[in-house]
């Protein structure tokens, strides 16, 4: 069978992870990748991953420095359907790749960019690593709370970096979708920053507070009741996700406290506010928690009980989780050069047009003489078909969603960002995700929301008229429910052969843990995300004693390492998954069932440790107090704030001692070799440190860019306030004016994607039901019908932003 991107040929012109693993997908997906790397090699070649990168792709070396080099890739190019890239702003036309250049031989191109700003031109001149994004913009605050010291922490995942190679895909699908009509190409563009701010789940919240005049609320330090971390008799921890009231409910009976149920002050469980209710609560939970081993209590919650919860693992261990196995999350790859590999599996699951990896990686220039003759034979593509450009890349494309909370809607909320018309079916009381007010705008954005009863036929009736009609399906349902309302891939089928059907799941659609419910924290417990984040030695080892006040702050100090980002990751991989499978029967006709999962999703996230072989080096953690990784990797304290420094290659710490004026440091025997930096870490950092107090941070940050030495300015504040007051935002057009009844006047985040010749709609937020009353009359209700099938119960068109239990 061909891959969803079977036929397309890519020219992949990157370096690190951001536009390895765009390149990975998409040659997992069947297309030719072709990896264009300058005649020393890619720099992350020495990283472990670098071989899961890159599995499967071509290379080229080339001096794009050199003429030659540059009519080299004009060649490759001419028949090429895209171009990605990573080369940082500025730097396509001294090499020769940029987009007025290679359009100019292929105008069908799609030139798809990863930078590190974006439209931030002001900071175009910075370095874009992960640490540097997180500094700047204030991802860093999300986990304030996991430290005590001074400073900013160190945000460990590498959020941005996934979340640029998704928008990379959605972008460059989107556009050939506008290909495929017009035939012609476009320029398309996204960032490390725009990626991270996809993060950001308070932005509209601040913006609340505000209008009611209240002042910023800080990051929460303590596990809510339902999201608990608790330790177990053999000294494991088990992160705990029951958001939901009954899952709650069923945690305190597994637990046996079900005496507390009956007490009026938990009858709101686990809505519990902060103060002694709730510290006496958490004290039981503990309690209880260390009366049992961790399998213990998870034979009880797995088999006894239907309670989200997971034990922490690191990304390492995540390799023997049963489902991940089930799921084949992993796969063996014989690599020439480091042997029997362990691997990522498929992002997608895909029952017609399976992806998997199509070789190992390349060894540098392997492919010159090959694909270098070839292209000097490569004729100009057709001319264009003429067609006017649409408004909107996924302009006629409809997505009809069954699904609530973050996961999944957010990922089809992006597709609407691009112009598609995102039908969200909604039973009579909402998404329950509406309960979140401020935090529930984002996955709402731009879609029209219908209102109905799925359990009776007229309402089943009503999805399935749009269902006949769709491109896309989204659900995020356990396994059983869509049989139970009727919208199973085998009915929706049926119903429409060319519809492309998601089912956005925790666990995956089968295997040992299929039937079970998961929340975010869940696959930051599994995938190693938390552990990632929480810094070496933390937590303590399992035989070491803890007191309960220990305990206590440990349970806090790992629930902030597992803060929000598996939603999003797994959103982001969901936009990705359907905007392939709309490549794939484009191609086709054919619809098809498609899977991703949350887990899977968090593993692609995890990917710079997702991969086994023999003698595969150690992942680097943070150090305790979350500086950083090491001492040329991490923040430090200036006059007036502080800095983060990162230094990646041997060329920039050699930069660094330059600028520094300390030539001293690079003759050092200490410091003349990485591995005898790490030796003398400390040595190092305190010769920095002594340094860096010495003169503004703002100054540093500018001195050092001149030595193209990776340096930012930490921002003041957190990812929303950062979103919110930053002047820059406003001036590159990424914080957008919109309205909505229930808000009134609001700014919201956007573009994530920015295209040459065809826009984004970006649209507000609805009412549960807001769009109910149009969309019947689009398929024929008479207002008469309405009115009754609203008499009935059967449909609701409302003006609520969200449930009675909003807060």
């Amino acid at each position: 069978m061909s891959g969803m991107c079977t036929g397309l040929r890519v020219i992949e012109v990157s370096q690190g992870m951001a536009g390895g693993l765009a390149g990975m997908i998409l040659a997992d997906a069947g297309a030719e990748v072709i990896k264009v790397e300058p005649p020393s090699g890619d720099r992350a070649r020495n990283h472990p991953a670098w071989i899961m990168w890159n599995r499967g792709k071509k290379s080229v070396a080339l001096d794009l420095k050199t003429q030659p080099g540059q009519a080299a890739i004009r060649d490759l190019t001419i028949n090429a359907d895209v171009l990605l890239t990573t080369v940082r702003a500025g730097a396509e036309e001294r090499l020769g790749i940029d987009y007025p250049t290679l359009s100019t031989v292929n105008p069908g191109l799609i030139y798809t960019s990863i930078t590190g700003f974006g439209p931030i031109k002001k900071w175009s001149h910075i370095k874009g690593w992960d640490p540097i994004i997180n500094a700047k913009m204030g991802r860093t605050q999300a986990f304030a709370k996991q430290v005590t010291r001074e400073g900013p922490p160190f945000a460990a995942v590498p959020g941005a970096s996934y979340g640029a190679a998704m928008y990379a895909i959605i972008g460059s699908m989107a556009a050939l979708h506008v290909r495929e009509q017009t035939g012609l190409g476009q320029k398309v563009e996204t960032s490390l920053a725009q990626a991270i701010l996809a993060y950001d789940w308070f932005w509209l919240q601040w913006q609340m507070d505000r209008k009611e005049g209240q002042l910023a609320r800080p990051p929460g330090g303590s596990p809510t009741a339902q999201y608990f971390v608790g330790r177990t008799k053999d000294g494991k921890w088990i992160q705990c996700a029951n958001a939901m009231s009954h899952l709650f409910v069923n945690f305190i009976l597994a637990l046996d406290l079900g005496d507390l149920l009956g007490e009026e002050r938990y009858a709101n469980v686990p809505q519990i506010p902060a103060g002694p209710d709730l510290e006496e609560l958490y004290e039981k939970l503990h309690a209880r928690m260390q009366t049992k081993t961790a399998a213990e209590w998870m034979d009880l919650f797995t088999d006894k009980f239907d309670v989200a919860a997971e034990p922490f693992r690191t990304a390492q261990e995540s390799f023997e989780h049963p489902q991940i196995i089930h799921n084949q999350n992993w796969l063996e790859l014989e690599d020439p050069t480091v042997g029997k590999t362990r691997q990522l599996g498929p992002l997608v699951k895909c029952s017609e047009t399976p992806m998997a990896p199509q070789g190992p990686a390349p060894s540098l220039g392997q492919h010159n003489t090959e694909l270098l003759e070839d292209a000097k034979k490569n004729k100009p593509p057709d001319s264009p078909k003429g067609n006017s450009l649409p408004r909107y890349p996924l302009e006629g494309i409809t997505v009809v969603e069954f699904a609530t909370f973050f996961a999944g809607p957010f990922g089809t909320a992006i597709l609407a960002d691009l112009g598609a018309e995102v039908i969200k079916f909604e039973s009579l009381d909402g998404d329950t995700f509406r309960r979140f007010a401020g935090g529930a705008a984002k996955p709402l954005q731009g879609k029209k929301s219908i209102a109905l009863d799925m359990k009776r036929p007229e309402g089943r009736e009503i999805a399935y008229e749009y269902i006949k009609k769709a491109d896309l399906l989204m659900h995020n349902f356990r396994p059983g429910v869509p049989e139970r309302l009727g919208i199973d891939y085998k009915t929706c089928q049926k119903l429409n052969p060319k519809l492309i059907y998601l089912y956005a799941g925790s666990y995956g659609a089968s295997g040992p843990m299929a039937h079970r419910a998961a929340m975010h924290p869940i696959p930051g417990a599994i995938c190693g995300g938390a552990m990632h984040q929480a810094g070496r030695g933390v937590p303590p080892a399992p035989d070491v004693p803890m007191s309960y006040p220990e305990i206590r702050d440990m349970s806090s100090r790992l629930f902030q390492a597992n803060e929000g980002n598996p939603d999003v990751t797994s959103a982001l991989a969901v936009g990705a998954a359907l905007a392939m499978g709309l490549q794939a029967r484009q191609r086709t006709g054919k619809g098809q069932y498609l899977e991703t999962t949350m887990i899977g999703s968090c593993l692609y996230a995890e990917s710079d440790d997702f991969i086994q072989y023999d003698n595969k080096p150690s992942r680097q953690l943070p150090d305790s107090n979350l500086n950083g990784l090491h001492a040329i990797y991490r923040s430090y304290k200036a006059i007036g704030g502080w800095i983060f420094l990162a230094c990646v290659t041997e060329k920039e710490w050699s930069g660094l001692c330059q600028a520094l004026e300390r030539k001293d440091l690079a003759l050092d025997p200490r410091f003349s070799t990485k591995e005898k930096r790490l030796a003398h870490d400390d040595d190092l950092a305190d010769e920095l440190a002594a340094i860096f107090i010495t003169q503004t941070a703002t100054s540093w940050e500018s001195h050092l860019a001149k030595h193209s030495v990776a340096c930012a300015e930490f921002f003041d504040g957190d990812l929303p306030t950062f979103a919110n007051t930053e002047p820059v935002l406003f001036e590159s057009g990424m914080w957008t004016k919109t309205n909505h009844a229930s808000l009134d006047d609001y700014y919201r985040i956007g573009p994530y994607i920015n295209f040459s010749d065809t826009g984004n709609r970006l649209g507000s937020t609805t009412f549960v039901g807001e769009h109910t009353n149009e969309l019947l009359q689009r398929i024929g209700y008479s207002e008469q019908k309405i009115r009754q099938l609203t008499e009935a119960k059967i449909v609701t068109s409302s003006e609520r932003m969200a449930d009675p239990d909003a807060n």
